[in-house]
């Protein structure tokens, strides 16, 4: 099973999706930032939102991508074959997939979080305590983020499933934000 989560993670990280995401996650940071010439004041907060904004919505993304691409693409290159052929359940390659979108999404929210924090305390904006509540909270919603998309690309076209687990997680209160 570890070798499973394992491939799953090698596999996700040569996409090279998440530093896509990354570098637009600055480029909104920045795009908000520029408000900040025109000498508003309390823009700060603007910032700080946009910022929270752009990180929640491209882990959506990138968690909704990750987390149906992980048996479709099996299927597709029928690596799937000679994974379940061996001693293994399909409970366990399945369950293995969902861990192995967890982390990788997981890890993408981590790096963006951390890339934004210090884009921001560069900027002279802090966040309070209640930013690790965000993250403690982010990281659940990404665990069910990742067992709801394996599970539709399990039973649903790899289109499908990405369409029902974006529009799912977007359209509910966890995800907003």
């Amino acid at each position: 099973c570890k070798s499973l989560i394992r491939t799953g993670l090698l596999e996700t990280f040569r996409r090279k999706e998440a530093w896509v995401v990354i570098f637009l996650t600055i480029l909104m940071t920045f795009g908000a930032y520029t408000f900040t010439f025109f000498g508003v004041s309390g823009l700060d907060i603007f910032v700080k939102d946009m910022a929270l904004t752009a990180v929640g919505l491209f882990t959506t993304i990138i968690g909704s991508v990750i987390a149906t691409r992980q048996i479709p693409d099996d299927i597709s290159r029928r690596t799937i074959f000679p994974i379940l052929s061996r001693p293994i359940t399909r409970d366990q390659y399945v369950i293995a997939r969902a861990i192995a979108a967890f982390v990788m999404t997981s890890l993408c929210f981590v790096m963006m979080t951390t890339v934004v924090t210090l884009l921001l305390a560069a900027l002279k904006l802090t966040f309070g305590l209640i930013f690790l509540q965000y993250i403690w909270l982010k990281l659940m919603a990404v665990m069910w983020l990742s067992a709801f998309g394996v599970f539709l690309s399990v039973t649903l076209s790899q289109s499908a499933a990405f369409t029902m687990c974006f529009v799912l997680a977007l359209g509910s209160g966890a995800f907003s934000r």
